[in-house]
């Protein structure tokens, strides 16, 4: 496996979006892409751009991809959890209607 660059340089986009509450108020965001190129610039106004160079931390990465699939799986095991409580509970409320006593 190709190690990994102890130094990482990235363009940074510094942009101010109004709020809406209150009045004259903006957020200042950095985004890692120019969001005046292309259709929808999400009503960002670019401020100016400036090159931002970290250290990149020294990690397992394998250990730290098995740990980000551990996370996504039981991510997904708790989501089919949900959906299966709410077809069982769907399921016993059709039943409960069909069991119900005509006047």
């Amino acid at each position: 496996m190709k190690a990994l660059p102890n130094t990482l340089t990235q363009t940074m986009f510094i942009c101010a979006t109004r709020r809406h509450v209150p009045e004259k108020a903006y957020d200042l965001t950095l985004l890692s892409f120019d969001p005046t190129e292309g259709e929808n610039f999400g009503g960002y106004i670019v401020l100016g751009s400036t090159e931002v160079t970290v250290k990149v931390p020294t990690c397992d990465l394998i250990k730290a991809e098995v740990a980000a699939l551990e996370k996504a799986r039981t991510q997904v095991l708790a989501d089919a959890q949900l959906q299966a409580n709410r077809f069982t509970q769907q399921i016993q409320q059709l039943l409960c209607i069909e069991h119900q006593v005509q006047p």
